[in-house]
């Protein structure tokens, strides 16, 4: 509810503007002592003084392995939402990210006297954390307005914390999650293999985020990721072997990537990959370097 006061009466609107002001948690040493007491306990426990802080502060007994909630779990959840809500949220989705797609800043670069070469040069986070309330209510748009700017920038890993039951209790937020973190299809995540680069050291934790199998070729055996290999012939038809993947914007690589998804291939038929995988839109290959 909005509260009126009229502006001759000074005494309300002291009293008012006073309580605004002590709102501050930066002031009130007590509660940022309480806070950091938590968040070192957090450091040293792990998951297990998480799940003791979800019991004292939120009265739910969780285990380990329901802190982080599954895809299937997830989609039954969001299936519950109201399909008016569910429209709503598409349309503030495509609001939220046509503003934003107009916010993206480019690198550039110039040449000054004597060769000296300056410029800027705009580079996404590789990944992000997002926090969604559900306390005494739910806020899919924390979501909507957190996600998706992170998606429109090029953020490679978006990961959501939210509160204890506020998903079960608020399938508008699992929808609202689904909708924007779950844009590649399942039947085309099942499984990644790799090279044995050290870029790939926390594989365990693509697996555990994306539910998605990592395998490593054995040494000087490329053959065995056929497909990569493959998409890397076709990839030198755009970009050359020693390209710098972080001089292109995001928006060049997309437009690589809408090529090759609507290319004809032998091994397809002679359909786009984006046809024969039964796609309504381009899907994202490649990524601009975080």
């Amino acid at each position: 509810m909005i509260e009126v006061i009229n502006a001759r009466d000074q005494k309300r609107l002291s009293a008012r503007l006073a309580r605004i002001r002590e709102r501050n948690v930066s002031l009130d040493a007590d509660l940022m002592s309480q806070a950091g007491t938590i968040i070192d306990a957090v450091r040293r426990g792990g998951d297990a003084a998480l799940i003791d802080y979800a019991a004292q502060f939120d009265g739910c007994a969780m285990q380990s392995s329901e802190l982080r909630i599954s895809e299937d779990e997830l989609r039954q959840i969001a299936a519950k939402a109201d399909a008016n809500v569910l429209k709503a949220l598409r349309e503030a989705i495509r609001n939220v990210r046509r503003f934003h797609e107009h916010e993206l800043q480019n690198s550039w670069e110039m040449e000054a006297e004597n060769g000296v070469r300056l410029g800027q040069r705009i580079k996404a986070i590789e990944r992000v954390g997002l926090y969604v309330p559900g306390g005494t209510a739910s806020y899919p748009s924390s979501v909507v307005m957190n996600a998706v700017p992170a998606q429109v920038a090029g953020v490679q890993r978006i990961v959501v914390a939210t509160p204890p039951r506020s998903l079960r209790e608020s399938p508008a937020v699992a929808a609202a999650l689904i909708d924007q973190m779950g844009r590649l299809p399942a039947h085309l995540r099942r499984s990644l293999t790799w090279d044995r680069g050290s870029e790939m050291a926390q594989h365990s934790a693509i697996t555990a985020a994306l539910a998605l199998p990592v395998f490593f070729c054995d040494p000087h055996h490329p053959w065995q990721r056929g497909t990569n290999e493959n998409t890397n012939r076709l990839l030198r038809q755009y970009l050359h072997r020693n390209a710098d993947l972080a001089t292109f914007t995001q928006d060049e690589l997309n437009a690589v990537a809408a090529k090759l998804n609507h290319r004809p291939r032998r091994v397809l038929g002679w359909s786009a990959p984006a046809e024969a995988f039964g796609a309504t839109e381009p899907i994202p290959m490649l990524l601009a370097p975080a």
